[in-house]
């Protein structure tokens, strides 16, 4: 937490009001722990994953299972309720683990992992969700009634679910990504996605109850936008997970959203990723993911 009323503090407010900018601090200082991708096949065969099993990893637990089944979820949770959720759920752009699930499907889980969030995590308690801002025009065709280029914007639908569950949106970040793959202009390309490589949205609503605010690292909670694109440069994300997202997103929601020792819901575990910076943070993360591999 913050002292407001410390000189340090109050010397660090002024010079933001006069315009100085400080850089992020190193989140880390070590070595990260590696996945081992390349032999998913064979650690699934030689360890018999399959779905329901719960894995202790030190201090972390990981389920192969279905985060919106309660079920599953008693299972990993014991009846605990934790400090934070933080999530990148499935994004409606295409991606292959997307194949044969409709746009309404999509919408479906999202609202069950919010109104699951309501019950898991801490009143008062923060939800961090990254999400990519435009649905695959193959989804929405019908919704915008278009034959050619015209965007959909899914954040009203992420503003619309978890508001109506009584979250509030307590925090709005850019993450600025290391990618840039424009290389003509927006209405030229077939897709509703190709433009917005660039960046994503990255909310924390924040759940009803508690007291209060709390500041856990002033110097990554001032920032809006969250650049990545020179952090992390031999962790490549996309070769853990087609969706992956880099080791420093986590790591900096974790800073400026969670104490020391804080326990984290991940209901969309990927690769892991997640798992990885509450080790390196020292915070327990409860991860689920549905596929075995």
């Amino acid at each position: 937490s913050v002292d407001f009323q410390s000189q340090a503090v109050r010397d660090m407010l002024e010079a933001l009001a006069n315009g100085e900018t400080q850089p992020m601090l190193p989140l880390y200082q070590g070595e990260a722990p590696e996945p081992q991708i390349e032999r998913a096949d064979e650690l699934r065969a030689k360890w018999g994953v399959i779905s329901g099993q719960v894995w202790q990893i030190g201090k972390h637990r990981l389920m192969c299972g279905d985060s919106i089944s309660w079920n599953h979820i008693r299972l990993i949770l014991k009846g605990e309720q934790v400090h934070m959720g933080l999530t990148s759920p499935p994004y409606a752009v295409g991606k292959e683990y997307e194949n044969n699930i409709t746009f309404d499907e999509h919408l479906n889980l999202l609202t069950a992992t919010a109104a699951n969030g309501l019950k898991i995590i801490q009143p008062g308690g923060f939800f961090f969700v990254n999400f990519g801002e435009i649905a695959a025009q193959s989804h929405t065709k019908l919704i915008t009634g278009a034959d050619r280029q015209c965007i959909y914007p899914i954040s009203q639908d992420y503003w619309r679910i978890f508001r109506t569950c009584g979250y509030e949106l307590y925090c709005q970040r850019i993450w600025y990504k290391p990618f840039n793959r424009l290389q003509q202009p927006f209405w030229t390309y077939h897709t509703s996605i190709a433009h917005y490589q660039e960046w994503e949205h990255i909310w924390t609503w924040r759940l009803p109850g508690g007291k209060g605010d709390t500041v856990y690292n002033w110097d990554t909670s001032v920032r809006a936008v969250w650049d990545t694109r020179n952090e992390g440069t031999s962790d490549k994300p996309l070769t853990r997970h087609v969706a992956g997202f880099p080791l420093c997103l986590p790591e900096w929601a974790l800073r400026a959203h969670s104490p020391m020792g804080a326990s984290i819901w991940e209901p969309f575990c990927g690769s892991g990723t997640t798992i990885v910076a509450c080790e390196r943070l020292g915070r327990i993360c409860y991860g689920m993911e549905i596929e075995p591999k």
